[in-house]
């Protein structure tokens, strides 16, 4: 009776520690999320800015002439 006792306390406390790692890791996958998301709205802040739609009309009204050799 004490062996089945020790052995279901033990159980429950693996579970736990099971039951924790997993809250862990869906706390760190939430957070890299999280991350990823912040990075994705700074960009398109960025790409919203006066100074990067220049810098991207500036870069596309400059093309160089292409010098071909006459043969």
């Amino acid at each position: 009776m004490v062996l089945a006792a020790a052995a279901a306390v033990e159980v429950v406390g693996v579970c736990q520690n099971l039951h924790n790692l997993n809250k862990r890791r869906k706390s760190r996958l939430h957070l890299q999320m999280g991350r990823t998301l912040r990075l994705r709205q700074e960009i398109l802040m960025d790409v919203e800015t006066e100074s990067f739609q220049a810098h991207v009309q500036s870069f596309t009204l400059y093309q160089p002439m292409k010098i071909i050799p006459n043969i």
